[in-house]
Order: structure tokens, then C-alpha cells, then sequence
């Protein structure tokens, strides 16, 4: 039984895999720059919605992805990534990009930080912000927490797919909060919470109660104190264990009570006085 990722959570990695891959005429791979019109629609989104006009935009760690290009068309757009093959594919289509490790590259001071699925640490390129500034990022890999816990105010989530999108701003600190009750985790994730349920019927045998017989297990498997439970794996966003000779990956991160990781979090670095 494995419990691993929805349709929500697969999104954002599969958009990296094959990304801006082309065959030419002798049938070898090439990459080149490529806008996605979803990116570009959740940017337009974000400008108008904050009114943001003119700036400088940098998106580190995003491959070949130009879509800040299209939709900041009338802004210096700087990109960089440790790839050289991917920034050489930038660099031939005409953009500004760096072949430069992110997490030590200076871009200079910048109105606006993109963070898509970047597996570095947000702390380095924020530091380029100006105040005042903003940063989007989604969560795949928690950079939208840990850019909330840097200090960065959250002042709307960019939701929605496929032309239905929302600028929200309404009770945003329900993106951090964790579902409370089976009725939250059902309708929050609907997936993870059938899964959940099959797997706490597994082991306790119980129908009930679910969120908290599910954060029980976790809890006890972690202690080593689960009966039945061999071979375990803790990676802290998941445990992994045999339990009476099937092996069960459990998602250790809670829902939220609002949204998912591939959200557009929208941040303003606050102006000191």
C-alpha cells in the first residue's frame, strides 16, 4: 500500500521532467527556452492584482522556463541555474541568464523573486529583494513555509487551474494550518484521506477517528513501539515501513485547511522605516 502523492502533489514535478525538450531534424535531443501559458496566466494574476509595473524580475533554478518573460514582457527578466546546458538554451533564444550556482549568485536588488520547485534554500535569493518587493513561490518543497518563517508577509495565494484562477486574500493563515477533524481532511484531500483510512483500518482496525489514529501510527512508528512494524524509514515528509510483510509509505505532512504545495504563494518583503 503506498501512500504516496495525488494528482495535486505530482503536478509540479512532472512540469520539470522533459522540460523545454526538443528533437532536432537528426533526432537528438535539444533544449530549448519554453513559456507554459498556466505560469504565465498566474503571473499576469499576481501583477494585476498587486499592481506591479515595472522592475526587475529574477527566477533562479527554473531551467529552461521563460514564462516570467512573456508575462513580465515590459521588465529586465534575469534568470540563473547551475545547468549550463539550460542557460546556454536561454542565452541562444536571447534572455539574460547565468550558468551560476543559486545559492551564491548576486543578481543585484530585484522587485521580484520567482521560486518555482527550487531544491535549494530560499534564504540567498531573497536576500537580493528589495524592500517592498515580492516573492511567488509554490510548496512543493516547503519553500513557501520557510519563506513565512524568514519573515516574509503573505498577502495572497494565486489558486486555481486552467483559466480559473483566484487571486485569494481571504483567512490566508488557513494555508498553515492543519486540518483538524475527518470532515477537514475529506474534503481538503479526499486521496490522502481514503488511503489514510485504509491503512489505519490495517493496523487498528478502527473506521473512526481517522486523523487521529493516522497521526497515532506516524507517532508510534517513529518510537520504534508499533507492533508488527519492521524495517523503518524516516525521511520526515513520510515514513516508510513493513508492517506484517507489506510495505506502507505514510505522507507525514498534514493537509492544510486551505490549498496545496503547487499554490502560488505571493510574499512582500515589508519596508523598514
Amino acid at each position: 500500500m503506498n501512500m504516496g502523492q495525488g494528482p495535486e502533489d505530482l503536478r509540479g514535478k512532472l512540469r520539470k521532467i522533459g522540460t523545454g525538450l526538443r528533437l532536432n531534424p537528426d533526432g537528438d535531443s535539444k533544449l530549448e527556452a519554453r513559456s507554459y501559458p498556466d505560469l504565465v496566466a498566474k503571473y499576469k494574476l499576481f501583477k494585476n492584482s498587486v499592481g506591479f509595473d515595472a522592475g526587475i524580475v529574477y527566477h533562479p533554478c527554473g531551467a529552461v522556463d521563460v514564462s516570467p518573460s512573456e508575462a513580465f514582457s515590459r521588465n529586465r527578466v534575469i534568470y540563473a541555474d547551475i545547468d549550463d546546458k539550460t542557460m546556454e538554451a536561454l542565452r541562444a533564444a536571447g534572455y539574460e541568464a547565468h550558468t551560476a550556482d543559486a545559492t551564491r549568485f548576486d543578481p543585484g536588488p530585484v522587485d521580484v523573486l520567482v521560486l518555482l520547485n527550487p531544491q535549494i534554500e530560499p534564504n540567498t535569493p531573497s536576500s537580493s529583494l528589495k524592500e517592498g518587493g515580492y516573492v511567488i513561490s509554490n510548496n512543493y518543497h516547503a519553500t513557501a513555509d520557510r519563506l513565512k518563517k524568514l519573515g516574509f508577509t503573505p498577502v495572497g495565494v494565486i489558486v486555481g487551474q486552467d483559466g480559473d484562477l483566484t487571486f485569494d486574500t481571504n483567512h490566508l493563515e488557513e494555508y498553515w494550518e492543519e486540518v483538524e477533524s475527518d470532515d477537514e481532511f475529506r474534503k481538503v484531500n479526499e486521496y490522502l484521506f481514503l488511503d489514510a483510512s485504509r491503512v489505519v483500518e490495517k493496523i487498528t482496525g478502527q473506521k473512526n477517528d481517522i486523523l487521529q489514529q493516522y497521526k497515532n501510527i506516524i507517532i508510534e512508528v517513529r518510537k520504534g513501539t508499533l507492533p508488527g512494524v519492521s524495517n523503518i524509514s524516516d525521511i520526515q515528509v513520510a515514513v516508510r515501513f513493513d508492517y506484517k510483510g507489506e510495505i506502507i509509505v505514510m505522507p507525514a505532512r498534514l493537509p492544510r485547511k486551505k490549498g496545496t504545495v503547487d499554490d502560488m504563494f505571493v510574499f512582500r518583503k515589508e519596508m523598514h522605516e
